[in-house]
């Protein structure tokens, strides 16, 4: 399962457009999505991409990342943490913004249930901020990417995505992002 086949998605009417895998669903089809995100899901995974604008957070621009990841973890109830990396992207890992913007990440591995079940699922977490601060904005991408699935989930017998094939799914995200000026 590679994430060659990509397609140009435009976010929020066309002010962003990022490549997504032509397997991903846009989710906003069957479910209703908060109007600062955007996101898509791969039913046969159970990976998913949400890319959301948040109002700029008054934190050290380093330290964004673990905000919202914190943010995320807990609203997940994720256990047994693990933060694997936290770093800065360098402008060729997102050549199509602006090199003045602040872009840092942190990613992360867990635990959660889905749709609060007993059984949790072991996921690997990349989260991304873009730092807009001439407009006041924090630009967040997540890419969740489960490692395995327990047999009592009822995600149990999906397919899990190796981790190269998951860092080429960010890669495609990250190398694609643009905004429209």
């Amino acid at each position: 399962m590679s994430s060659a086949q990509l397609v140009s998605r435009e976010l929020y009417g066309g002010a962003l457009r990022a490549n997504v895998p032509k397997r991903f669903d846009d989710v906003s089809k069957f479910r209703q999505v908060p109007d600062h995100q955007e996101v898509f899901a791969d039913a046969e995974s159970d990976q998913s991409i949400i890319v959301e604008l948040n109002q700029l957070v008054e934190v050290d621009d380093q330290k964004a990342p673990m905000y919202y990841l914190e943010d995320l973890l807990e609203t997940m109830d994720a256990q047994n943490v693990q933060i694997i990396r936290c770093g800065t992207l360098e402008a060729q890992q997102m050549p199509n913004l602006k090199p003045e913007y602040v872009k840092c990440y942190a990613i992360a591995q867990c635990e959660v249930s889905k749709f609060r079940e007993q059984a949790c699922n072991a996921i690997q977490i990349f989260l991304g901020v873009v730092r807009l601060k001439e407009v006041g904005t924090d630009l967040v991408i997540h890419v969740n990417a489960p490692v395995s699935f327990s047999p009592e989930s009822s995600s149990s017998g999906r397919t899990v995505i190796n981790a190269e094939q998951t860092q080429e799914l960010v890669n495609g995200v990250l190398q694609s992002l643009s905004i429209s000026d």
